[in-house]
């Protein structure tokens, strides 16, 4: 390893098998040496080098070109696979409380205004993760994982959308025509995105 290369700590974090957070405590206990350029920690080669002598008793082997790009790569698909969960579960419980509302035939035009923009920040959010995901070159397995999510929240959402829609038009005196069609236009393009986007990965994998 270069002595003066600056490492990140996700890169030391992957090298030593530990947590990023593990990786903090060890520089503010001092024991790991580190640099803050523009105020973002930097461990120095050879400061790494001492630690893992230090701590292991045995110098590290340079990764090889290979095994550091995969080390990369590999960060990368855990930075995007963190969202997956989350995301999965704010979806449900969002379809799963518009289905409610819509039972209750409370639906006001204000509420059904958000949800129809909370459904295109969803869908909008959805095709940035299956666009991250293709391009950092996700294998089969990992792209299974987006498509379960697509085939099991797409569906039942927009369902849950159309629950609203039905339960305003049911209780409004007056639909005013021209809103529910801007309405309707925008769903039918946040879910075009979704679809799009499921199909995307659906192929990829």
């Amino acid at each position: 390893m270069d002595d003066e290369r600056l490492i990140t700590l996700d890169e030391v974090a992957e090298r030593m098998r530990v947590s990023v957070p593990t990786v903090r405590r060890w520089i503010k206990a001092g024991k790991l040496t580190a640099t803050k350029p523009g105020g973002v920690y930097r461990v120095r080669g050879r400061a790494f080098e001492e630690f893992v002598e230090k701590h292991t008793g045995k110098a590290q082997a340079p990764p090889s070109l290979a095994e550091a790009s995969e080390g990369r790569r590999t960060l990368a698909r855990r930075r995007l696979l963190a969202p997956l969960h989350p995301f999965a579960t704010q979806v449900e419980a969002r379809t799963e409380f518009w289905q409610k509302l819509a039972e209750s035939g409370k639906v006001s035009l204000d509420r059904l205004e958000d949800a129809t923009q909370e459904l295109g920040f969803t869908a909008q959010g959805f095709k940035a993760l299956v666009d991250a995901a293709i391009d950092e070159g996700w294998d089969a397995a990992e792209l299974s994982l987006l498509v379960r999510v697509y085939e099991s929240v797409a569906g039942p959402y927009r369902e849950a959308w159309g629950s609203l829609m039905e339960a305003w038009v049911a209780s409004a005196a007056d639909t005013q025509g021209s809103r529910r069609l801007r309405l309707v236009a925008d769903a039918d393009e946040a879910m075009r995105v979704v679809e799009e986007a499921g199909e995307a990965v659906r192929t990829a994998a």
